[in-house]
């Protein structure tokens, strides 16, 4: 009887163990996804998507927050750069992504009150970048990530202004 609680114990710990390890996991290619959309705007890529097709013009790159995704995008000029632009759907995606099941964006919110968005952008305007948001008056966009079930274990990402990202 020992035996089948220590058993017990350590099943347990293990999964929880293991839903820790998911979301450091989820915050690591959170943080690497913005930072990547921050370092295109700076090094002002131009992909080339298509094979023979010259480099489409972008006119920013972002990352958009709905649901359990987020998607690296990049704004496309039509024809011309008209200022930072949300993400418009599908045609702009660069890369998605999908949280692990066991986590959730648990608030998406900026410094200006809004909070529990459905949805947030986040963008960078090359050269500077010049950062800007959905929401055109914020500061600083949150975005809160946490464990399904467990209020213990949550993290937000915060992005600044000035392109910082930290967690908090």
């Amino acid at each position: 009887s020992v035996t089948v609680m220590l058993t017990s114990i350590l099943i347990v710990h293990s999964r929880s163990s293991n839903k820790q390890i998911i979301f450091f996991r989820e915050q690591a290619v959170l943080i690497n996804t913005l930072q990547r959309a921050k370092s295109f705007a700076v090094n002002t890529f131009q992909p080339t998507l298509n094979s023979g097709a010259p480099p489409e013009k972008v006119c920013d790159w972002g990352v958009h927050f709905e649901g359990s995704k987020f998607i690296l995008f990049r704004e496309i000029a039509a024809p011309v750069c008209t200022g930072p632009g949300s993400y418009d759907g599908p045609t702009e995606a660069f890369e998605a992504f999908t949280l692990d099941p066991s986590i959730a964006f648990t608030n998406l919110s900026f410094d200006t009150g809004a909070s529990n968005l459905s949805s947030l952008d986040v963008m960078f305007v090359p050269p500077q970048p010049v950062v800007a948001f959905s929401d055109p008056t914020a500061g600083e966009a949150r975005i809160e990530l946490g464990i399904i079930g467990s209020s213990a274990r949550r993290a937000t990402l915060i992005v600044g202004k000035g392109g910082q990202v930290s967690i908090e």
